[in-house]
């Protein structure tokens, strides 16, 4: 267990908050790993703060295999960046944040594809009214952010997730997804808001989508 480990540097520059060290579990410079059954847990009411990042693949991770976690409190639970692709990401249960995954990638770099299958994304437990300093840009905050403009992340799937806007707890962004990516299989998930009434858009696309076949937007 990787219990809070919550990264917000302690003191603040001209231009915000340092977001500069302390992931839950950081990787890079990796080839076939494995990241399994692990909970990294950020307790809010504990550190009175979201971590930095819960799970980092980055410069460089190549065909890592992350399954079976429980990522909770931070400002992204996963982040993917400057990698070089080939990842499975299955069977997670990602909570306790606005921010479930970021996909971020230079429109300049060709990465392997990626695979998002199986996983539960939602906002349950991110306590509403709460203060914390919200790291990456409001723009990109939602429960999947796949932002890998052009090809550059071509082939990847998004397939069988569950995304889950609660009640009750904090979300004020408009997506429940986003996508900025060509190329890409979405396929058999669930896009779900609790919220009475529903959020203004569900999913965002800016791509030419390759597959966008048997989802389910609820609310």
């Amino acid at each position: 267990d990787v219990i809070n480990c919550w990264g917000l540097h302690p003191t603040k520059s001209s231009s915000g908050t340092f977001d500069d060290y302390g992931d839950g579990i950081y990787t890079s410079n990796v080839a076939n790993g494995s990241i399994l059954n692990n909970k990294i847990i950020n307790n809010l009411t504990v550190t009175k703060q979201i971590g930095r990042a819960g799970l980092v693949l980055e410069y460089n991770d190549e065909d890592i295999t992350v399954k079976n976690n429980y990522i909770f409190g931070y400002d992204r639970d996963i982040h993917l960046e400057a990698d070089i692709g080939g990842h499975d990401i299955e069977n997670n249960t990602l909570e306790g944040t606005d921010f479930g995954i970021l996909i971020f990638d230079n429109p300049g770099y060709q990465s392997k594809p990626v695979k998002i299958v199986g996983n539960t994304i939602s906002n349950k437990g991110f306590p509403s009214g709460n203060h914390y300093s919200l790291i990456r840009n409001s723009q990109e905050r939602c429960l999947l952010s796949f932002y890998a403009k052009g090809n550059c992340r071509q082939g990847s799937e998004v397939m069988n997730n569950r995304f889950v806007i609660y009640p009750g707890y904090a979300y004020k962004f408009s997506y429940i997804a986003r996508f900025i990516a060509n190329g890409l299989v979405i396929k058999g998930n669930k896009f779900i808001s609790q919220l009475t009434p529903g959020i203004r858009k569900t999913v965002f696309f800016n791509a030419a989508v390759d597959t966008l076949t048997d989802n389910t937007f609820d609310n």
